[in-house]
C-alpha cells in the first residue's frame, strides 16, 4: 500500500501524524511523496497506531512523546505512564526562571517534563526530581535523550527530602472527580493516580504546603491548580504562613 491510499483511509484518526511519526519525516513529506510503498513493517505498526486512537487513546499515547516548551518528552516506559504535558504547565518555567534560582525541586514529577525542561533553560542550577520508584526509568530516559542531569528522589512529597531549595515547583494530581465539565472519556486513558485527588482535588496540595512550612523547604513554591480551586488554596497556604506572589493562568506562585 502506499503513502496516498494509506492516509485516504485513516487521515481522520491522526493517520499523518502518525505516519510521519512511523518514518521519522515531516509530515509535509508525506504530500510530496504520496506514491512511495509502506514497509510492512511500518504498515502494521501503523495500523496499530490507529486502531488505538480508534480506541480513543491521546495521540501523544499513542506516539509515546508530547512536546512540552519546544521539547519531546516520552510519556510512558514499559508498564509505567505518566500525565501527558499540557501547555498550561509551561507557564511554571517561565514563572520560575523570573526568580533566576540555584536550587530547584519538582515534587510529583512523573515524566519530568518540569524538571528536565528547568534544568536545560537554568543550566547552572542543581535540579532534584522527586516521584515513585516507578517513574525513575522514565525519567532517566527523557533526561538522557535530551542531556539534562538531575537527581531522582524516591519520595512521597517531602516524606524523603530534607534539603532546602530556593524553588519548589509541583503539578500534583488536582482533579475532582465530581467536576461536571471534565470529559471522563479522554482521561481515561491516563493514570487515575496522576489526576484525581481527595478534598475536592486539594488534599495533595495542602499536604505539600503543610511539609512545606513544617521543614522551611524552600523561599519560592509554585503550584499548577485548575482555577477554580485558587481562592481555597491562598487561603490554606495564608493560613500556614505562605505570602502570595501572583497567579498565571494555572499557576499559583507563593514566599514563604
Amino acid at each position: 500500500m502506499n503513502v496516498r491510499s494509506w492516509l485516504k483511509q485513516n487521515r481522520a484518526f491522526d493517520g499523518a501524524a502518525i505516519l510521519a511519526d512511523l518514518l521519522s519525516v515531516d509530515q509535509t513529506w508525506l504530500v510530496t511523496h504520496e506514491d512511495n510503498e509502506i514497509a510492512p513493517e511500518v504498515l502494521r505498526e501503523a495500523d496499530l497506531a490507529v486502531l488505538e486512537r480508534k480506541n480513543g487513546a491521546p495521540l501523544a499515547i499513542v506516539l509515546n512523546h508530547r512536546d512540552f516548551y519546544g521539547r519531546s518528552f516520552s510519556v510512558k516506559e514499559g508498564q509505567i505512564q505518566a500525565l501527558i504535558p499540557r501547555p498550561e504547565t509551561e507557564d511554571i518555567i517561565d514563572l520560575v526562571k523570573e526568580l533566576k534560582p540555584t536550587t530547584l525541586a519538582d515534587i510529583g514529577t512523573g515524566s519530568g517534563c518540569i524538571a528536565i525542561t528547568l534544568k536545560l533553560e537554568l543550566p547552572e542550577a542543581k535540579v532534584l526530581a522527586a516521584d515513585k520508584y516507578d517513574y525513575l526509568a522514565l525519567v532517566n530516559k527523557n533526561a538522557k535523550t535530551l542531556g539534562a542531569e538531575i537527581e531522582f528522589r524516591n519520595s512521597d512529597l517531602l516524606s524523603e527530602i530534607e534539603e532546602k531549595f530556593d524553588v519548589i515547583v509541583a503539578n500534583l494530581p488536582y482533579v475532582d472527580r465530581e467536576w461536571p465539565w471534565i470529559d471522563q472519556k479522554a482521561l481515561s486513558c491516563e493514570p487515575d493516580a496522576a489526576l484525581y485527588a481527595d478534598k475536592q482535588g486539594l488534599e495533595l496540595i495542602e499536604k505539600l504546603i503543610d511539609q512545606v512550612v513544617t521543614k522551611k523547604a524552600c523561599k519560592y513554591l509554585i503550584l499548577e491548580a485548575d482555577p477554580c480551586q485558587h481562592a481555597a488554596i491562598k487561603e490554606y497556604a495564608a493560613k500556614n504562613g505562605l505570602e502570595f506572589v501572583k497567579a498565571q493562568n494555572f499557576i499559583l506562585e507563593f514566599k514563604y
